[in-house]
C-alpha cells in the first residue's frame, strides 16, 4: 500500500512538473512575441542576419588549435529557435559567404545550404603551428579541388596570404570565372594570365604584393583597381599605360607603392608619357601615393574630364641625377581640378617632397627665398631636393580652373610664417570650405590671419585643435558675423573656450556633436 501511494504520488509530481514547463514555455512564447526584433518579417530578419554573418567573417580570431574548429555565424544564428532557424534555411544568400581557411574543413555543407546562389569566398593560404607536413599539403589539394569543382558560382574571391601555394596557382590560371566580379588576391606569383587570359564580369579588383601577367583584355570592365607593391612581370608594353588603357570603364583608381627600386609600373614605358592622350572619361576618383616622377607620367598621360575627388601623394625616390626623372607636377595639377574639388597634392603631401624640379626659378617668385649654404655630396649620400616655394602653391591653386571651391590642406612651415601668402590663399574667389590641417601652432596661424584678412567667401570653416585665447572668439565673433555660418571645433578647443563659444551667434551650426 505504501509503494502504491509512492508511486501515485511520484506520477502526480511528474504531471505537475509537465504542466509548469508547458506554462513556462507559453510565457516565453508569449513574451518574446513583444522584443521588437521577432517582430521583425522574415525578410528584414534574413538582411539582419546577413549582416552579422558578413562581420562575424571579417573580424574573427581564428583558433590556430586543431581540436576547435570556429562555427559559421549562420550555423549559430540557426540554432537560436525555431524561427531563425527557417529563416535561415529559406534564404541560401546566409549560407553563400564561405571562408575556405584551415579552420574551416567542410566547406561543402555550406556550398548545398546556399543551393543556386553565387557563392563569396575567402581564402588565407598561410598556416598556423599545426598545419605541417603532410597534413599542409592535404589541405592545399582539397582547397584547390574545392576552387576548380565551384568556381563557376564564384562571385567574389578573396585571398590573401604569405606563402606560395602552387596548387592555387595553377587552379587559378587554367580555370574559368564565368560569374566573377570582385577579386582581391595578395601573395601570390602568377608566370601566366589567370583564368585563361579572359573574365569579362570582373569589376572590381584588388592587387598588393601581387606578381601577375597582366595580357591585354584580362579585365576589360574594369570600374575599380587598387594596386599595392606590384611585382614588375608584365608583359611587354603593358606597364601602367597599358593597363589603363585596357580599362576604358575605370571610374576609381588607387595606385600605392613605396619602394626606392625603379618603379615597375613605367619599366616599359622609360619614362616617357603615353602617346596620345588617352581620356578616362568615367574616372572620378583617383589616389596616388607614388614616385613623383611617377604622378608625373601619369598625369601626363590621360586626361580625366570627370575627375571629382583627387589625393596625391608624391615623395622623392633615391635615383641618380636624370631630367628625365623629375618632371615639373605643379603645372599639371590645375589641369586636374573640377568643381568642388582641390587635389591634396597641392598642399600636405608636397610638404615631405624633395624634388629640385617642382622648385621655380628664383627670378619668377615674387618672394625672394634666402639661399643656403650647399650641403657636401658624397657616393653614398645623394643630394635631397629642395620643396616647391610658397608661391608656386599659392599660384596653382588661386589660378585654378574651375576656381577653388573647397580646401582640405596642411598649412606648410613657411606658409605659416607669411602672413600675405595666407592671405592670398584665403582670397580665392569662390572659396567656401576651409579645412586646415597640420600642427596646432600652423593652424593658430592661419586661424589669425582668417580674422585678420576678412575673408567674404568663406561660409564653414573647420579649426580642428586650435587653442584660442581668453576673449578670441568674441573677438572673431564680431569680425566675422557676416562671413562664417558654420563652425567645428575640437574637443581640446570646446573645453578652453566652451565660455566664449557662446558670444558666437554668427554661427548657424556649432554643436558638441559636431566635435572631430
Amino acid at each position: 500500500m505504501h509503494h502504491v501511494e509512492h508511486r501515485k504520488q511520484a506520477e502526480d509530481t511528474e504531471l505537475a512538473r509537465r504542466k509548469l514547463r508547458r506554462i513556462r514555455v507559453h510565457v516565453a512564447v508569449e513574451l518574446n512575441s513583444y522584443v521588437a526584433v521577432n517582430q521583425l518579417p522574415d525578410d528584414i530578419l534574413a538582411l539582419v542576419f546577413e549582416h552579422h554573418d558578413r562581420d562575424a567573417l571579417y573580424f574573427r580570431e581564428y583558433n590556430e588549435r586543431k581540436d576547435q574548429w570556429p562555427i559559421h555565424p549562420t550555423i549559430t544564428v540557426s540554432s537560436v529557435c525555431a524561427r531563425w532557424r527557417a529563416v535561415a534555411l529559406a534564404h541560401p544568400v546566409l549560407w553563400s559567404r564561405i571562408d575556405l581557411n584551415a579552420s574551416r574543413p567542410h566547406p561543402g555543407f555550406l556550398v548545398e545550404r546556399a543551393k543556386c546562389h553565387p557563392l563569396l569566398l575567402m581564402y588565407q593560404h598561410f598556416f598556423g603551428g599545426w598545419a605541417e607536413g603532410w597534413e599542409e599539403h592535404a589541405f592545399k589539394l582539397a582547397t584547390a579541388s574545392f576552387l576548380e569543382d565551384n568556381f563557376s558560382r564564384v562571385r567574389s574571391l578573396d585571398i590573401n596570404g604569405f606563402t606560395y601555394d602552387e596548387h592555387l596557382v595553377n587552379t587559378l590560371v587554367n580555370t574559368q570565372a564565368p560569374l566573377l566580379e570582385e577579386l582581391c588576391l595578395a601573395g601570390l606569383s602568377f608566370f601566366s594570365p589567370v583564368f585563361g587570359g579572359h573574365a569579362p564580369r570582373v569589376r572590381r579588383l584588388g592587387l598588393r604584393s601581387v606578381e601577375i601577367t597582366w595580357s591585354p583584355g584580362l579585365f576589360a570592365n574594369l570600374s575599380s583597381l587598387t594596386v599595392s607593391d606590384i611585382g614588375n612581370r608584365f608583359e611587354p608594353g603593358t606597364g601602367i599605360c597599358g593597363i589603363l588603357r585596357s580599362s576604358p570603364h575605370l571610374e576609381s583608381l588607387c595606385l600605392k607603392k613605396r619602394d626606392h627600386r625603379q618603379h615597375a609600373f613605367i619599366a616599359h614605358e622609360h619614362q616617357q608619357p603615353c602617346t596620345p592622350r588617352m581620356a578616362l572619361a568615367r574616372l572620378h576618383t583617383l589616389t596616388l601615393d607614388l614616385p613623383i616622377n611617377l604622378i608625373h607620367h601619369i598625369l601626363s598621360s590621360f586626361e580625366l574630364p570627370s575627375l571629382h575627388n583627387a589625393d596625391l601623394t608624391p615623395h622623392a625616390i633615391v635615383i641618380e641625377d636624370d631630367d628625365r626623372l623629375r618632371p615639373p607636377l605643379l603645372p599639371l595639377l590645375p589641369s586636374l581640378c573640377a568643381p568642388d574639388m582641390l587635389p591634396r597634392a597641392l598642399f600636405a603631401p608636397l610638404a615631405a617632397v624633395h624634388a629640385t624640379a617642382l622648385e621655380e626659378p628664383a627670378a619668377s617668385r615674387p618672394f625672394p627665398m634666402p639661399r643656403r649654404r650647399p650641403r657636401r655630396r658624397t657616393a653614398h649620400a645623394p643630394a635631397r631636393w629642395r620643396g616647391p616655394s610658397a608661391a608656386a602653391i599659392l599660384r596653382a591653386c588661386t589660378t585654378s580652373r574651375p576656381p577653388l571651391r573647397r580646401a582640405s590642406c596642411g598649412i606648410l612651415p613657411r606658409l605659416a610664417r607669411r602672413a600675405h601668402a595666407l592671405a592670398a590663399l584665403l582670397r580665392a574667389p569662390a572659396l567656401r570650405t576651409l579645412t586646415p590641417e597640420g600642427r596646432a601652432e600652423e593652424r593658430s596661424v592661419l586661424a589669425t590671419a582668417f580674422v585678420e584678412t576678412g575673408v567674404a567667401s568663406v561660409c564653414a570653416l573647420c579649426l580642428p585643435g586650435v587653442r584660442c585665447r581668453a576673449g578670441g572668439w568674441n573677438g572673431w565673433c564680431l569680425r566675422t558675423s557676416s562671413l562664417c555660418r558654420r563652425g567645428t571645433l575640437s574637443k581640446e578647443s570646446w573645453t578652453s573656450c566652451e565660455a566664449s563659444c557662446r558670444a558666437l551667434t554668427c554661427l548657424e551650426q556649432l554643436r558638441p556633436e559636431d566635435l572631430i
